[in-house]
């Protein structure tokens, strides 16, 4: 499962967060006294820079072998503060090519929900329309 992280402070490099989340899923939720850290090959990290406003903005993906896994990453790194900077962790969800923010093949769903318009918009009432 794929794992967004957002806002990250200056400081961190792919290696740190990688080893900052393998701290975070080896954590025992109950007194284990035989806790073994979880292996070095179930967290690989992707960065990425994009260009806001002229401000390169860096988020990375995190790539966690199993969801459950990744479910207690962002349960327990969701909102902490790290450097003085909150990290934003939640699940990637990539977007289709060429239309960013709807899922493939849209136009071609049905629509479930009752229609919010029950006319046409440019049709000229009775009087109320403009003279040429």
């Amino acid at each position: 499962m794929d794992v967004f992280v957002g806002n990250p402070p200056p400081s961190f490099t792919r290696e740190t967060l990688r080893q900052f989340f393998i701290r975070t899923i080896a954590k025992p939720s109950s007194k284990l006294f035989f806790w073994k850290p979880q292996s070095k090959h179930q967290v690989q990290v992707k960065q990425f820079v994009k260009q806001v406003s002229g401000k390169p903005r860096r988020y990375f993906i995190v790539h966690v072998e199993t969801s459950n896994l990744a479910l207690l990453a962002i349960k327990r790194l969701n909102f902490k503060v790290v450097d003085g900077r909150r990290l934003i962790v939640r699940e990637y969800h990539s977007r289709g090519y060429m239309n960013e923010r709807r899922v493939i093949n849209w136009r071609e769903q049905p629509w479930s929900k009752r229609e919010r318009r029950t006319s046409e918009r440019r049709t000229v009432q009775q009087g109320k329309g403009r003279e040429l």
